[in-house]
């Protein structure tokens, strides 16, 4: 059989953690696949409707077609899976979209069977089988045998798209860096980001230096803001704080209540008083930060690890018949 994906580009975060790694495994079991990575304009629908008729499943991240053309792609192969990691049913500022939900629910009817990236984003579809399939990690590219950094650095990951909730809490990153003078702020991204009262140090993203920038830092921070976009989010960098051993203070935001384990794996935070406690707690104790970091470990590596999911997602495709057993 023949399995196409279809995706943004091999850029795009959601391809290389949601796509890929699916790709790889069906590829370990000697079933064919195909990626279109561009099935937008006419030309590219066209293509994508031409590669459809030879596949016997669509797997579909992300995108949202309009009724009619994945009415239309149906016809052409019968069997979708769709996978989702955001409220792409919204707006990115949380905004109502009438054409995006309308899609969505399109989407939805034409599936067999959809993968949602966290239980809020599952509860949006009722009309159609739902598994939640987070988003995960390849832990092997992860140590926490990395020499740390001197002083407490708390460390965040990201890009310019979610750089808003970095820039909605610099007024409480200003107040850490007021009551803690010992600690100081990494930034991992594509912008650079600085505070007065805190010391910043912006290191360019690249998919070579991430995992060994996050291990040399003390704490991982995930901080949100409260709206139906970001409570589609998906964890991903807390995950990778977890990966590299780190504990974690996030908002208390999306799946990120479901990913830390309060005064286990990390701690979660929402006023400036509890971002104080939780920073006061962690910087000034090393066997807090590595109890809780090697409690995050274990977590990531039993739910959130690379292999564990796409186990999961290869062995639901099989009992429903999507694809072949072994």
């Amino acid at each position: 059989m023949k399995v196409l994906f279809i995706a943004k580009g091999n850029d795009d975060p959601a391809t290389r953690y949601r796509v890929m790694p699916v790709l790889s495994r069906l590829h370990q079991l000697k079933i064919e696949t195909g990626l279109c990575d561009d099935s937008d304009g006419i030309k590219g629908k066209l293509r994508l409707l031409c590669l459809a008729k030879d596949a016997q499943l669509l797997f579909i991240q992300r995108k949202l077609f309009t009724p009619w053309f994945i009415r239309l792609l149906k016809s052409r192969c019968n069997n979708i899976v769709f996978d989702f990691d955001d409220a792409i049913f919204c707006r990115s500022n949380g905004e109502v979209s009438a054409s995006r939900m309308r899609k969505f629910k399109g989407m939805l009817g034409s599936s067999t069977l959809v993968f949602a990236g966290n239980e809020y984003l599952a509860e949006q579809c009722t009309s159609v089988e739902t598994l939640v399939v987070p988003t995960s990690v390849d832990e092997a590219r992860y140590s926490r045998n990395v020499e740390k950094e001197s002083g407490c650095v708390l460390v965040w990951i990201g890009s310019s798209s979610t750089r808003k909730y970095l820039e909605h809490h610099r007024s409480v990153l200003e107040e850490v860096g007021d009551r803690f003078p010992n600690v100081s702020l990494k930034v991992i991204a594509d912008f650079d980001f600085h505070l007065v009262n805190m010391k910043v140090s912006n290191v360019p993203w690249s998919i070579e230096s991430e995992a060994s920038q996050l291990a040399s830092a003390h704490i991982g921070i995930a901080p949100m803001i409260d709206n139906p976009w970001t409570n589609g989010k998906c964890a991903l960098k807390i995950v990778q704080y977890m990966a590299a051993g780190l504990p974690v203070i996030s908002s208390r935001i999306g799946a990120n209540r479901e990913v830390v384990v309060p005064g286990e794996t990390g701690l979660l935070a929402d006023t400036v008083d509890e971002w104080m406690l939780a920073v006061e707690s962690l910087a000034g104790n090393q066997g807090e930060r590595d109890r809780m970091g090697l409690a995050g470990y274990n977590r990531m590596s039993q739910k959130y690890s690379q292999e564990v999911v796409l186990d999961s997602i290869i062995g639901n495709l099989t009992a429903r018949q999507l694809i072949p057993a072994d």
